[in-house]
């Protein structure tokens, strides 16, 4: 691959120039990736506890060890940078160093990646574009006129893969238009690094494995995979030496409420116990009574023997909304979406000489896990173990059934109850909405041998079994078959409800974030005349891409984020079809829109909305009730369809024309906020100043034209 030459290299500066004016760290996601960096550098190993009161969220627990929950490839990319700058500078032990640190480690990701993409879209323009000056214009349009513009100016992971998943593209895409040179080994290093930096482009990825396979390069496919594999290896290492298997992800061990001082959510003893599965900790697991795809509630009742009157810890876990009754009195009552952690829910509560009966309600997500954790404990967490546990004892009188004949039964449970109507989520605004409070008859009565109406049918009180029901062999896989065909057609108005909110609604969908890529989906149907194939690749890209976030991430609008993060690898590839139609666009309309989008983009240039402080922490007992409760908070703008009543109108504009676009690291570093919109002024002349000659070119061409055009009237 050539070196840049001059005008690409100015191309590059300018938008170096421009991100890094910009650059800010936004949070926890940006912390947790550099605390990674500086373990690595600092302390030679990849656990963060030094730096853990860093982060404040967005971290792995494990083993009693703090982790990084991102992907690695970020991290490990700037432990060069940290290095030397820990050389010059020494460690980052004031804010100013620690600004600065920050500064760079952007300059040296997120913003170089960026400005090399940005070349990487005029390069690959001139296989499409004859006409210097569309080219371009292209390239002003993806390196300003997107949400790029935006997230090269963060550490977050996207713009860093985004980078290399194009990368890969280009390199496969140049060697079939060239025929000459053979990239295919630097291709799958480029898709690897992407890969270990956002999980979310091996769907880019795998497009490109099958557009290798298809064009038969057999050679050229195994160096592609021994490129990826490498990269991919070192991912695998990693991740067996955190959580003992190569084989998973850093996201199934996220610490659900690490910043919370008044809970030990980690008592090792109690860990430790889980683990092994211990007989003193009550563990219940309702999914045999209700289907993957529903939102229902179940019941546990038992009663518990105390052989004193003693002052107790109730310490339950569950996956969602739960209640929990001592005595007919509710003493837990929490919602949210969560990990099921041992003693997650911990309330002090008084248990009386003799039978204590307790009553556990526990509430389902869709797709969650249905079960329950339940220990009693003295104040530091020791497990009691003379308590006897008998769900029979209190019952007698109407537990004359056959079922009931077994007096050692420990837990009866019952369900499942809906407590939501199924088309719910498709009605309206709220997601998950607090229904706990919902009165199913169980919290009224127990009596055994009654009938209750549960969601599909009557509903007895039945034993716990940890036994699990035997299947049939030769049905099992017809039931696999049949429960996933049911479960995906129900979900289809939801999968459909949320591609619609991630395309076009104006909170973070694509097209009212990105307008310009409208006119990319016009362009398709002009590339498709002259290179099926290519339109064949980004659409299925697009599609999977859509689908994986749909089916994957159930937080799709990204959190705190400016517009659709999830879906920036594909930008880069529908600036393409833009090339094939900008030439038929009214260059009036084009200016129109090459403004707006500019203008959305520097809007961006603040604090994102939705930002999880440490003060919605303190408000929250896990990350998911953290989730939840922004949700709730911003659920008017996320479920509208309102363009004003969305946070670029209502968050972003009255920040923008108060402050101007922040150059919040820079600020932080001098100590002082600067003058509105003079960072934008500074970057104009410094841009000028690049372009200077190629300006003065254009500008004795248009006089020149201006002559000809007056000499034609006399």
């Amino acid at each position: 691959m050539s070196m840049l030459n001059k005008k690409e290299f100015k191309i590059f500066l300018t938008f170096f120039i421009i991100y890094l004016c910009f650059a800010k760290f936004q949070y926890f996601d940006d912390d947790v990736k550099l605390d990674l960096t500086r373990a690595i550098v600092d302390e030679h190993r990849f656990e963060i506890d030094s730096y853990v009161e860093n982060t404040g969220g967005d971290r792995v627990y494990y083993k009693g060890h703090y982790y990084c929950d991102k992907a690695i490839g970020a991290s490990f990319l700037t432990v060069p940078v940290y290095a030397i700058f820990k050389m010059v500078f020494g460690m980052p032990d004031t804010n100013f160093k620690l600004h600065l640190l920050e500064f760079i480690i952007i300059a040296f990701s997120s913003v170089l990646f960026s400005a090399l993409l940005v070349v990487l879209i005029y390069k690959i323009s001139r296989f499409f574009v004859k006409k210097e000056a569309y080219r371009t214009l292209i390239t002003v349009f993806f390196g300003l006129g997107t949400i790029i513009f935006v997230y090269a100016t963060i550490y977050y992971q996207h713009a860093i893969s985004t980078f290399f998943a194009f990368l890969c593209f280009y390199l496969l895409f140049k060697m079939q238009q060239e025929e000459k040179s053979n990239y295919y080994f630097l291709a799958g290093l480029s898709a690897g690094m992407a890969f270990i930096t956002d999980y979310l482009t091996i769907i880019v990825i795998i497009v490109c494995f099958i557009f290798i396979l298809f064009s038969k390069k057999w050679k050229g496919f195994l160096l592609f995979l021994l490129g990826f594999s490498l990269l991919i290896f070192v991912l695998l290492i990693y991740n067996n030496l955190i959580f003992d298997t190569p084989f998973t992800l850093s996201y199934y061990y996220v610490d659900q409420k690490p910043s919370d001082n008044r809970i030990n959510k980690y008592d090792e003893g109690l860990v430790e116990l889980w683990k092994q599965k211990n007989e003193t900790i009550e563990y219940i697991n309702f999914e045999s009574l209700a289907e993957k795809n529903q939102f229902v509630c179940a019941y546990a009742l038992t009663y518990v023997k105390s052989p004193e009157k003693r002052l107790v810890q109730i310490r339950i876990g569950s996956n969602s909304n739960i209640k929990t009754w001592l005595n007919n009195e509710i003493i837990i009552n929490e919602s949210g979406i969560r990990t099921v952690i041992i003693n997650q829910d911990i309330k002090t509560a008084e248990l009386n000489a003799g039978w204590n009966k307790v009553l556990i309600k526990v509430c389902k997500h869709m797709e969650d896990y249905f079960e329950l954790f339940f220990v009693i404990t003295d104040s530091k967490g020791k497990i009691y173990h003379d308590l006897e546990y008998n769900a029979l004892v209190n019952n007698s009188k109407n537990s004359s059934g056959g079922i009931y004949k077994n007096n050692k039964t420990k837990w009866l449970i019952i369900g499942p109850f809906d407590y939501i109507d199924e088309d719910y989520i498709f009605k309206k605004k709220d997601y998950f909405p607090n229904v706990s409070d919902k009165a199913n008859p169980p919290e009224y009565e127990i009596i055994l041998n009654k009938s209750y109406r549960g969601k599909s049918d009557l509903v007895k009180w039945q034993p716990y079994s940890n036994e699990k029901p035997k299947k049939k062999q030769t049905s099992f896989i017809i039931d696999i078959i049949l429960v996933s065909l049911k479960k995906y057609l129900t979900m289809i108005p939801y999968y459909a409800n949320t591609l619609i909110r991630l395309l076009l609604y104006p909170y973070r969908g694509l097209f009212f974030y990105n307008p310009i890529l409208i006119f990319s989906l016009i362009g398709l149907f002009f590339m498709y005349k002259k290179d099926k194939k290519m339109v064949i690749f980004i659409v299925s890209s697009f599609i999977l891409l859509c689908l994986a976030i749909i089916l994957l991430i159930w937080v799709w609008w990204g959190g705190s984020s400016f517009g659709p993060r999830f879906l920036m690898p594909i930008i880069p590839l529908f600036m393409l079809p833009l090339m094939f139609y900008i030439k038929k666009i009214n260059k009036k309309i084009l200016l129109f829109f090459m403004m707006m989008c500019i203008f959305i983009n520097l809007l961006g240039m603040q604090e994102f909305e939705q930002s999880i402080t440490v003060s919605k922490w303190d408000r929250a007992n896990s990350l998911s009730e953290v989730i939840r409760n922004t949700l709730a908070e911003h659920q008017d703008e996320i479920y509208s369809m309102k363009p004003l009543g969305n946070p670029l109108f209502t968050y972003y504009m009255p920040l923008f024309f108060r402050y101007g676009p922040r150059s919040i690291l820079i600020e932080e570093i001098l100590g002082f906020r600067l003058f509105p919109f003079l960072n934008v002024f500074i970057l104009i002349i410094i841009v000028l100043f690049i372009w200077r000659k190629e300006l003065k070119e254009l500008i004795r061409k248009i006089k020149k034209d201006f002559k000809i055009s007056n000499a034609g009237k006399k």
